[in-house]
């Protein structure tokens, strides 16, 4: 960069002087020592001059860098400028031609859009009778649909009720079946427990059994009677007192005494008249034997005499005929929880 020149007017002489960079001071001192003689004073303020000069230069150059500085960075941007607006041409042209495209594009759907309204419109107006038909079926559909729906609310409820109804039941029947379940298993081990309590008759004409859900003591008449009588023999009474000690533990129980006899006819004419009456105060004389024991009382016994008409053997024969010749102990336990049970249902 070249120095600017500096131009000072000498005020004895009146005519300006030129300054460069390099040769400023000292050419110029020279120049006014040798023109003429300058007061010290004068040469000061040159000098004060000079150098407000320098630094107005520097300045200036300074200034000068900057402003070649922004000039490079605007003709970058000019450049740059230049290059989008060579890019946004190119690009409004291809946008252009798109839109002339997408321009004859919607003419034509917008020609189809027409005719598909008119054929749309044809259709609905040839269609409307045929929608007024569906219409009425559909109405009609729907109120049978509705009576349909109707029908089966109610069938539902009905539904609803009857399977409340039967898990009622079902839950009644499980617990009647448990009950009877206990029962069973009840009347299994008081049958165990009693010929236990009787093994020692056994071979003397006794037999324990279990059937129905009740339990059977058979005693034939050699072990409780002589032939024709209706007193209890002392065997026979220890028998009874072993079943009552089993029993009056078991009040729940109720005791059924049923006399019976073979066919052949009652001998002699004492206040008996049969075998209807024999079996009958053989059933009583045993049904006292049993009360003897405090644990049992009179409303759980019943007595009742078969006489020959519930035979077990056949009366044609002699063994047929002992075992006729019986009296069964029937051992029942009482139903009122199961009637209990069957009345809810």
């Amino acid at each position: 960069m070249h120095a600017l020149p500096f131009i000072l007017y000498n005020q004895n002489y009146n005519f300006p002087i030129m300054i460069t960079k390099k040769r400023f001071l000292i050419p110029v001192l020279v120049s006014m020592i040798l023109a003429s003689c300058v007061s010290s004073q004068k040469f000061e303020e040159l000098s004060k001059q000079n150098d407000d000069c320098n630094k107005e230069r520097t300045t200036l150059k300074i200034d000068n860098q900057k402003l070649s500085a922004l000039l490079q960075d605007e003709k970058s941007r000019n450049e740059q400028m230049a290059d989008d607006i060579k890019f946004l041409k190119t690009d409004s042209a291809a946008r252009g031609k798109r839109y002339r495209t997408l321009a004859d594009d919607y003419a034509t759907l917008e020609k189809h859009h027409d005719e598909l309204e008119q054929l749309a419109e044809k259709k609905i107006t040839n269609s409307r009778g045929e929608t007024r038909t569906a219409l009425e079926e559909l109405n009609l559909k729907e109120n049978t649909l509705r009576k349909l729906e109707d029908s089966l609310s109610k069938q539902r409820r009905a539904l609803d009720y009857l399977g409340n109804q039967l898990q009622e039941r079902e839950a009644r029947v499980a617990e009647l079946e448990k009950y009877i379940k206990d029962q069973k298993d009840a009347v299994s081990k008081l049958k165990e427990r009693i010929a236990a309590a009787m093994k020692g008759f056994i071979d003397g004409g006794l037999k324990v059994t279990e059937r129905n859900g009740k339990v059977y003591v058979s005693m034939e008449e050699k072990l409780l009677f002589e032939s024709g009588k209706t007193e209890v023999s002392e065997n026979g009474r220890k028998a009874l007192d072993e079943l009552a000690k089993v029993l009056e533990k078991e009040k729940q129980l109720e005791i059924n005494i049923e006399g019976h006899t073979d066919n052949v006819p009652l001998a002699g004419t004492g206040f008996m008249k049969d075998n209807w009456d024999l079996s009958v105060l053989r059933a009583t004389s045993i049904a006292r034997i049993l009360l003897n024991n405090k644990g049992i009382t009179p409303e759980r016994i019943i007595t009742s005499g078969r006489g020959e008409y519930l035979p077990v053997g056949s009366n044609e024969t002699k063994e047929g005929k002992a075992k006729n010749r019986r009296t069964e102990i029937i051992i029942t336990p009482k139903l009122s929880e199961i009637f209990e049970i069957l009345k809810s249902n």
